[in-house]
C-alpha cells in the first residue's frame, strides 16, 4: 500500500511540474505573439498593402485567437490567489470601454452599454475584466456582422447583476449541459476554456454565473452580492488565501 501511495505522489509531483513549465513557455510565448499581432494591425492602415488586406486579417485573426487561448491556459494553471477589494462594476466595465468598442470594430459589430446605476461589490477588477472580455469576445464570435452585443448592470434586491447578451443563435444545450467543464465546446476552433474560467473566477468572488438561451440570442448573467463591511470581511481573508 505505501508503495502504491509513493507512486501516486510521485505522479502528482510530475505533473504539477509539468503543468508549470507549461504555464510558464504558454506565458513567454504570448509575449512575442502580442508584438507580431500589434505589428499586422499597424500594416492594415498602409494604403500600399491594400491587395494583402484579406490575409493580413486572416493572420490578425489567427494570432489573436492562439493568443486567446495561452491567455486561457495560463489562467486555468495559474495559482488562485485574488486581491479582492471594494469596487464598481460600472467603473470596471467603463474602464476597458475602449477595448470593447475596438474589438466590436474588428467584428464589424456593435456593443451597446446598458449600465444602470449599481451598488459596489467585493471584487479583483483585473480578474473581472478577463470575465469581461471572455464573454464578450464570445459573443462576438456566436454572431454574424451587423449583430450587437449589449452588457447590463442593475439591482435586483442586494444583488448586484452584471449581464452580456448577443444576438447569435443561442447556446448549445450541450453546453448549458456540461456548464462550467473545461475542454467541452461545440466550436470548430474552441478550447472550450473561456466559460469554465469565467465560471472560477465569479465562484471565487462567492458570486455565481448563469447561462440563458432562446433563438433570439443568449445571455450570460453573474450575480453578486453587494457590499457590506461587516459580512465581507471574512470573504475577502478567505479568498486571498485561495
Amino acid at each position: 500500500m505505501k508503495e502504491y501511495n509513493d507512486d501516486i505522489l510521485i505522479l502528482i509531483d510530475r505533473a504539477q511540474a509539468i503543468e508549470e513549465i507549461a504555464s510558464s513557455v504558454a506565458h513567454e510565448v504570448r509575449n512575442p505573439m502580442a508584438v507580431v499581432s500589434g505589428s499586422l494591425k499597424v500594416l492594415e492602415w498602409k494604403e500600399e498593402l491594400a491587395p494583402y488586406l484579406p490575409q493580413l486579417r486572416g493572420m490578425i485573426r489567427e494570432i489573436d485567437r492562439a493568443m486567446g487561448l495561452l491567455s486561457e491556459f495560463i489562467q486555468m494553471t495559474r495559482p488562485k490567489t485574488f486581491e479582492l477589494h471594494r469596487g464598481n462594476l460600472n467603473d470596471i466595465v467603463l474602464s476597458i470601454s475602449e477595448l470593447l468598442n475596438a474589438e466590436a470594430v474588428v467584428h464589424r459589430q456593435a456593443i451597446v452599454f446598458e449600465l444602470e446605476p449599481v451598488e459596489d461589490v467585493l471584487v479583483d477588477s483585473m480578474r473581472f475584466c478577463q470575465v469581461i472580455l471572455n464573454l464578450v469576445r464570445n459573443a462576438f464570435e456566436a454572431m454574424g456582422q451587423g449583430k450587437t452585443v449589449t452588457i447590463r448592470t442593475y439591482m435586483e434586491e442586494d444583488q448586484v447583476v452584471f449581464e452580456v447578451s448577443d444576438e447569435g443563435a443561442g447556446f448549445d444545450p450541450l453546453i448549458i449541459e456540461s456548464f462550467g467543464e473545461p475542454y467541452k465546446t461545440t466550436k470548430e476552433n474552441g478550447s472550450g476554456l473561456g466559460l469554465a474560467a469565467c465560471k472560477s473566477i465569479v465562484e471565487s468572488h462567492k458570486g455565481h454565473m448563469e447561462l440563458f438561451s432562446s433563438g433570439t440570442g443568449a445571455t450570460v448573467r453573474v450575480v453578486f452580492e453587494a457590499y457590506r463591511e461587516d459580512e465581507f470581511a471574512e470573504q475577502r481573508r478567505e479568498s486571498i488565501q485561495m
